[in-house]
This record gives C-alpha cells, sequence and structure tokens, in this order.
C-alpha cells in the first residue's frame, strides 16, 4: 500500500523461483491522482502479461501496452504517467 491507502500500481516484479529472490522490480506507469475523487475509482490494474520475442509484455486496464526487457527489467517502451480523465 501506498501512503494514500491505495495499492502500488503499475508495478511488476521477477523473482527468481530457484531461491525465491526478487531479480527485478519495476514501475510501469505512476497515476496522478485527481485530488478530491474517490483513489480507488482511479485505479488502474495490470491485467495481462505475456512474454513475445524475448520481451515481457504488459498489459493495463487502460489497454496501454509495455514491453519490459526479461532480464534487467527495463521499460522499453509504453506511457509512464496516466491522469485519469473522468467525462
Amino acid at each position: 500500500m501506498t501512503e494514500n491507502n491505495s495499492p502500488e500500481m503499475g508495478v511488476i516484479e521477477a523473482t527468481d523461483l530457484k531461491n525465491g529472490k526478487q531479480v527485478w522490480k519495476t514501475k510501469l506507469y505512476e497515476i496522478v491522482y485527481i485530488p478530491h475523487m474517490e483513489t480507488d475509482v482511479q485505479w488502474v490494474y495490470i491485467k495481462k502479461l505475456y512474454i513475445q520475442n524475448n520481451q515481457l509484455i504488459a498489459i493495463n486496464e487502460d489497454n496501454d501496452k509495455y514491453k519490459i526487457d526479461l532480464k534487467t527489467g527495463k521499460v522499453l517502451s509504453g506511457r509512464m504517467k496516466i491522469k485519469k480523465i473522468i467525462s
């Protein structure tokens, strides 16, 4: 949880299955919250992960697509900040 009691959004991590240790942790995006609006309606979860061409592909609920280097956790492409616009 973060300081405003919301879950940590847009974060993925790789773990070594042999020893259980974290290999890397990467923040894909940050949500810019709208003040005076419930934070939980602004959350954006990662909904899909898969591997393609030796890259980890992550897609969130806004259908933003991120490509991550499997070995380093470096974000190769994707939108880094999400500002929720409610119409």
